[in-house]
């Protein structure tokens, strides 16, 4: 039940996010020399020489380069191609972690939201929450995320590092899996690379990381004596995470 309850709330965040995010996506904001500003959407980016801004009125201005402080919100365009590097960003991603356990390859899901500021091409710094399961246990943790892109291109790699801590507790399957008298977290720590695919207004990721996770637990084993015992498990979940994500 809590378990559903954290997917419910932890969606119903994500999808408001994204849906404010979205109400933003159709405003640039053009920054001049001059100090003066414009509202408005870039139809054309040609290789920093000039840019065509089509303002909220309906005008289209023509703007040389040597005229541009910045402009806030660069993405594609009609004509040319250019990527922001500087603004705020976010990214929801969905998938799976894999980890080689007895006979076989075990798998479980993955999801997590970040948002972030970008300050330049390899400078992206972000805070995360995710929510993912391992074994008998649930885990969300709350990371720093640092990114950072490896080209200006329409397709292009880029890096990540997340690193935080996690509450966790007891996964519920019925009579299959003991009573823990206590769940702990720990260590978070995923680093990976993956690939962007930017559209008009959005990107799309697919990425693959290490994921590192540290767990406590703790539990009352029966005792034929009658005699009070703890056992206490120090876990490091060491797994391959897969992941698939849209960005703003």
């Amino acid at each position: 039940m809590i378990s559903r309850l954290v997917v419910g709330f932890f969606g119903l965040v994500m999808i408001s996010h994204s849906a404010v995010v979205l109400a933003q996506q159709n405003r640039d904001i053009l920054y001049l020399i001059d100090g003066s500003k414009q509202q408005g959407k870039l139809i054309e980016y040609k290789d920093q020489s000039h840019i065509y801004f089509q303002m909220f009125t309906g005008d289209t201005l023509f703007i040389r380069g040597e005229q541009l402080m910045k402009v806030k919100g660069l993405r594609l365009g009609k004509k040319g191609y250019k990527q922001s590097f500087e603004g705020w960003w976010h990214i929801t991603e969905l998938g799976l972690t894999f980890n080689n356990e007895g006979f076989g390859v075990y798998g479980d899901f993955t999801t997590q939201h970040t948002t972030g500021y970008q300050w330049g091409k390899w400078m992206k710094l972000g805070l995360g929450a995710g929510y993912n399961g391992y074994d008998d246990i649930l885990v969300v943790p709350i990371f720093l995320s640092i990114q950072g892109d490896w080209f200006a291109n329409k397709i292009t790699p880029y890096h990540f590092i997340n690193i935080g801590h996690a509450t966790a507790w007891e996964r519920t399957y019925g009579s299959n899996f003991e009573e823990f008298t206590s769940v702990q977290g720990g260590l978070h720590f995923n680093p990976g690379f993956g690939v962007k695919f930017h559209g008009p207004n959005t990107h799309f990721v697919v990425s693959v990381g290490y994921q590192v996770q540290h767990a406590r637990l703790e539990s009352e084993p029966f005792s034929w004596s009658g005699e009070p015992s703890l056992r206490i498990e120090d876990r490091q979940y060491r797994m391959l995470s897969v992941r698939l994500g849209i960005g703003f």
